[in-house]
C-alpha cells in the first residue's frame, strides 16, 4: 500500500487484524508516516507530490486479486477532484502492484546510498528528474 499518514488512519485497525492474521503488510508511506506494525518504506518527497497533484495518492494491492488506486484532493470538501477505482481486473492489479514495489525499490536505495546518489544525480536527484521527465516538466512527482 502507498497512503498519507492521515488516510492510513482509516485503514488501520483491518490491516492490524491482518497483520495479526500474519498477512504481511509493506506501506510506502507518505507525511511522516508511522505505523505499529508491518515494514512502511517512507517516501522522502511527499510535499512535492501533493503540491504537484494536488491531492494525496492512495495505492493498495491486495494479493493479486483486488487494487485501489486514485488521489484524495488536498481541499476539503473537494469531492470533485478526487478520483479513487477500486478493481479485480488481475491485469490492473498487477500494475498496481508493480507500482508499489517499483517505489519501495528506489526508496531503500535512495536511503542506503544517499551520497552515492547526491553525488551522481545531484541535489534533490535533479538530473535524474531532468533526465526521465525532461528539463521543462510541469509534471514532478518524484
Amino acid at each position: 500500500m502507498e497512503v498519507w499518514s492521515q488516510d492510513f488512519k482509516l485503514f488501520e485497525q483491518e490491516l492490524l487484524n491482518a497483520y495479526n492474521r500474519n498477512v504481511e503488510i509493506r506501506i510506502v508511506g507518505y507525511d511522516n508516516f508511522n505505523s505499529r506494525f508491518g515494514m512502511v518504506f517512507e517516501h522522502a518527497f511527499a510535499r512535492d507530490i501533493e503540491l504537484s497533484l494536488g491531492g494525496r495518492m492512495i495505492i493498495i494491492a491486495v494479493d493479486d486479486n483486488e487494487g485501489v488506486i486514485g488521489k484524495i484532493s488536498s481541499l476539503k470538501n473537494d469531492t470533485a477532484d478526487t478520483n479513487i477505482i477500486w478493481t479485480k481486473n488481475q491485469g490492473i492489479v498487477f500494475i498496481i502492484k508493480e507500482f508499489i514495489v517499483h517505489d519501495m525499490y528506489l526508496i531503500d536505495v535512495e536511503e542506503n546510498l544517499v551520497e552515492q546518489m547526491k553525488y551522481i544525480y545531484g541535489k534533490g536527484l535533479k538530473r535524474l528528474k531532468d533526465k526521465v521527465l525532461g528539463t521543462n516538466a510541469t509534471y514532478m512527482i518524484h
